[in-house]
């Protein structure tokens, strides 16, 4: 069947094919080989043929974007891709079917998912696929002409052993005029002053304005300047931004603000020159849009709560469109994730894992986290209780909470293996036990639970976790050190 399919795409008869390579798929039972005990070359057999499986998974994926029928590929699609957490070919092809079924922030969401299996599993980020299908999702484009032909690269990568996510995708680089394969995509800069709600009379001048301001046929570089004169207090300004609003809506191009200081006594005037040269380049603008988005959501989830929240009041906060939101992070899942990646690669952490390391005190060791955990819950603790709160609610949020725990636990199993090596650990206490049992006592949100069961402070919350870890897993207890709180 799915020889048949690709002769009927050569005849250029893409719904046949798509119905021919569904009607194959549809016959699989499971596994090739599963049940049997299989090793060596005859596991690799087996493999080959389960390979040949994703490859028509993908093929199928790109006919049913190319005819517009994604809601048939999707549940096949959707189990393929489960079953291929890192085969980014795959993982592309679910993205850009979730985004065509009317998905888009679940589709963003799950590149920011997988990216982070990509790093914390292999140390690597996401291929030119997986950044293509992102970089598609943003700007929309789901028909045949936007997404090309991505069969053969899928085959290339399933069939004939090429790493997953090596194929370039068609056109190039995700991004264009990028050096790096996956780079975050530019987002305008947004610094226009806000609008008056109400704005009357001044039609005549907003007429003429807007007629110099609007393309004649000139070149796309060319650069129109308009100046806007007039008295102090005559609301020269409130024209300005009220016709840069007007303008905005119809450009894409960004907005730039900057004050000149002309009018204000207090301060001296600044020089035009010195005055451009200070403005954000266009990166600078996008990690600015970027931290005020994550700033704005942060402070909405902890005062009206995450299912509470709507992307529009995350937008209007931090003065950006909906569509910034989720070209910045995917969403509210995707905030939910940024945060928690705040929390978890802070550099607190790895200098909280480099000085307990470099230790040869196991008390040293045990009041080195004990800071570590008291600082972070002192500044993220807001963020740490939010998504262990929010977990139980949906796959993806327990997703997060997965990721930060995994984190967590991986570190925390270095420094477990340090004080083994050391001899700092008690006869019937190994790393691997050693690191359970702090995590039984901390955890992520160890302090947060001790300071609500018992009414304490963090800092005399702190003190009691770390006493008592101490003296289950050390020689000779932590506990009687004085811990400093900082």
């Amino acid at each position: 069947m799915v020889k048949d399919a690709r002769s009927a795409r050569a005849e250029d008869r893409p719904a046949d094919a798509f119905d021919l390579l569904l009607a194959g798929l549809v016959l699989r039972r499971g596994a090739c080989g599963e049940g049997l005990d299989l090793h060596g070359r005859n596991r690799d057999f087996f493999t080959a043929v389960d390979q040949e499986y994703v490859a028509a998974v993908a093929e199928a994926a790109d006919v049913a974007l190319a005819t517009v029928q994604a809601p048939r590929i999707l549940p096949i699609l959707r189990q393929a891709a489960l079953g291929e957490p890192l085969n980014e070919s795959l993982q592309a092809r679910l993205i850009l079917v979730l985004a065509a079924t009317g998905q888009q922030a679940l589709a963003l969401s799950h590149y920011q998912v997988v990216r982070d299996r990509l790093s914390d599993e292999l140390g690597v980020d996401p291929g030119a696929e997986m950044c293509a299908a992102y970089s598609r999702v943003l700007r929309q484009e789901f028909s045949a002409a936007a997404l090309g032909d991505l069969s053969n690269a899928a085959i290339t990568a399933g069939i004939a052993g090429r790493s997953p996510g090596t194929a370039d995708p068609p056109g190039g680089q995700a991004f264009p005029g990028s050096s790096s394969p996956c780079v975050a995509p530019l987002v305008s800069p947004a610094q226009l002053l806000p609008d008056l709600p109400a704005f009357a009379a001044r039609e005549p001048e907003l007429s003429q304005l807007s007629g110099l301001l609007t393309p004649r046929g000139e070149s796309p570089d060319t650069v129109v300047v308009c100046a806007i004169d007039g008295m102090v207090g005559m609301g020269t300004g409130t024209v300005a931004v009220h016709l840069a609003h007007h303008v905005a809506r119809h450009r894409d191009d960004g907005q730039l603000h900057l004050d000149l200081r002309g009018f204000n006594s207090s301060v001296s005037p600044a020089a035009p020159a010195g005055a451009l040269r200070a403005l954000p380049r266009r990166e600078e603008c996008a990690d600015q849009t970027r931290a005020a988005v994550i700033a704005a959501a942060r402070r909405l989830f902890a005062e009206i709560g995450f299912f509470e929240t709507n992307i529009e009041q995350i937008a209007k906060l931090s003065r950006v469109s909906p569509a910034t939101v989720y070209a910045q992070c995917g969403g509210k899942q995707g905030l939910l994730r940024s945060l928690m990646d705040s929390w978890t690669q802070a550099p607190m952490v790895v200098e909280t894992q480099q000085k307990s390391l470099a230790a040869a005190d196991a008390a040293l060791v045990m009041q080195t986290l004990g800071t570590a955990y008291l600082q972070i819950t002192r500044q993220w603790g807001d963020v740490i209780r939010m998504v262990v709160d929010v977990a139980a609610h949906d796959h993806e949020s327990g997703a997060v909470l997965a990721t930060a725990q995994r984190r967590h636990n991986r570190r925390l199993a270095t420094i477990c293996r340090h004080l083994e090596d050391i001899g700092a650990l008690r006869d019937d206490v190994d790393a691997r036990l050693a690191s359970q049992i702090i995590t039984y006592y901390y955890g992520i949100d160890g302090l947060l639970r001790t300071r609500e069961v018992f009414g304490w402070s963090l800092e005399r919350s702190n003190e009691w976790l770390l006493a008592n870890a101490s003296a289950a897993v050390l020689r000779s207890p932590a506990g009687s050190a004085r811990h400093e709180t900082g």
